[in-house]
């Protein structure tokens, strides 16, 4: 734990310098949090159903006539779990205006991208790989080493993106309760037909357009990259040398990443009277598909499938100052069959239904309930609601709780089905500085 906050600490310096605290305009902020979790009793003991944990963030931001500076970055240390600790850049970049109206820019270093128009289903946002130890519908996000030129002009806005480093995603170590229960090994990228690699540093790309149209914005996108959203499980048996025999010992678990090319946008438009309409859909394509991977439900291979979300939202506002939001969304996977889909995607023919509500107080009470419930699967529910609201100008707390239910209706989890019975509740306190 010590090692941990001392390395932050390192981080949080390296943020200073990275910002060049010296002429121009200097912005910081931090948060120390304490993080509470408590898991239904499983009856294993190898899970962890207590967790307490101690999270640290910095933000530093730092301008000066044509170019800026920003950090962002967190630390995790876990009480009882150490395979929880992270240490996790979210931004660290450099931006460079190359004109004096900033219609032109180039930056470079980690960047968090949202590309995304929806509230729990998000097939277009997908360059930055994420942290499974975290809702699941709204996963956090680990910064992607990036180029980008980025361009505004009266036709729109473009950006030119180059990707060179396949980050992979942060999956939940055995003791979780929030994963399969198995230790995943090193990652495999499959870079060719016949060809894996298990360096992360490969050439990517991506190109953006964005414009603002009436009361509509619109967005389109294409993505060549090591796609991580939809890894292939692959199962190995482990052999070792007893005596003069080489005998089964265990069986290793090892995410595959495939090559693929995404097609895709998201739109919303604001209609009169408080609602809002939102769409994001995204169709991928692997490169490599004829690849075999042998996993614990038999041999598998990468599917182009083609993945549509779409949602509305009313907000009005209440008699008390009070401002309330109904939000209704809807995601659909399609082109494989019905078990591939549940494969693909936890999300693959879901919907939510959700409601929040924020009394614009002077602590600025917020509660939000949400159920996503799938339509093509049976009996496969999450419940999720949380309050939050501050005590002062600097401390602030959330409390809440989920609920799995998504019993297994074969000999393997799939899905949502990995959660099930994994209902907590939590309570976090926040320091703000």
């Amino acid at each position: 734990m010590k090692q941990r906050f001392e390395r932050f600490i390192f981080i949080y310096l390296l943020a200073h310098l990275w910002c060049f605290k010296t002429f121009g305009e200097f912005q910081d902020s931090g948060e120390l949090r304490f993080e509470t979790r408590k898991f239904k009793d499983d009856e294993v003991d190898r899970t962890i159903d207590n967790a307490t944990a101690i999270y640290t963030r910095a933000e530093m931001k730092y301008s000066k006539e044509s170019y800026n500076a920003t950090f962002r970055g967190y630390a995790l240390v876990d009480g009882k779990d150490e395979t929880r600790d992270n240490l996790t850049i979210e931004d660290m970049f450099f931006s460079y205006y190359l004109k004096e109206d900033e219609s032109a820019s180039l930056s470079a270093g980690y960047k968090i991208f949202n590309w995304s128009a929806t509230e729990a289903f998000h097939p277009a946002d997908i360059l930055n790989s994420q942290n499974y130890d975290s809702n699941i519908e709204s996963l956090d996000k680990i910064g992607e080493l990036n180029l980008d030129t980025s361009f505004k002009t009266p036709y729109g806005n473009f950006s030119l993106l180059y990707l060179p480093y396949a980050q992979a995603p942060r999956y939940p170590k055995q003791r979780s309760r929030l994963g399969a229960s198995v230790n995943l090994s090193r990652p495999v990228w499959v870079t060719k037909k016949d060809e894996t690699n298990l360096q992360n540093w490969h050439h990517q790309g991506a190109v953006k357009y964005s414009n603002s149209i009436g009361a509509g914005d619109l967005s389109l996108h294409a993505v060549y990259h090591l796609n991580t959203v939809n890894p292939i499980i692959g199962k190995r048996i482990v052999y070792e040398n007893i005596l003069f025999f080489s005998l089964p010992v265990g069986i290793e678990f090892t995410p595959y990443y495939f090559r693929a090319l995404q097609l895709g946008g998201t739109y919303q438009y604001a209609l009169d009277g408080g609602w809002l309409i939102k769409t994001e859909a995204a169709y991928r394509d692997f490169l490599d598909d004829e690849v075999i991977i042998q996993t614990i439900k038999g041999n598998r291979s990468p599917q182009d499938h083609g993945i549509v979300a779409v949602g509305t939202e009313y907000g009005f506002s209440m008699k008390n100052g009070g401002e309330s939001n109904i939000v209704l969304e809807f995601q659909t996977l399609m082109g494989p069959n019905k078990l591939a889909r549940s494969e693909l995607s936890v999300f693959q023919n879901d919907v939510m239904l959700g409601y929040r509500l924020a009394l614009n107080d002077t602590f600025g009470k917020e509660f939000f309930v949400s159920l996503i419930r799938d339509i093509e699967r049976q009996n496969e529910t999450l419940y999720n609601f949380n309050y939050t609201q501050r005590l002062n100008d600097n401390w602030k707390i959330k409390t809440g709780f989920r609920v799995y239910d998504a019993p297994k209706k074969g000999t393997y989890a799939t899905g949502l089905e990995a959660y099930h019975n994994a209902h907590y509740v939590f309570f976090n306190l926040s320091r703000f500085f």
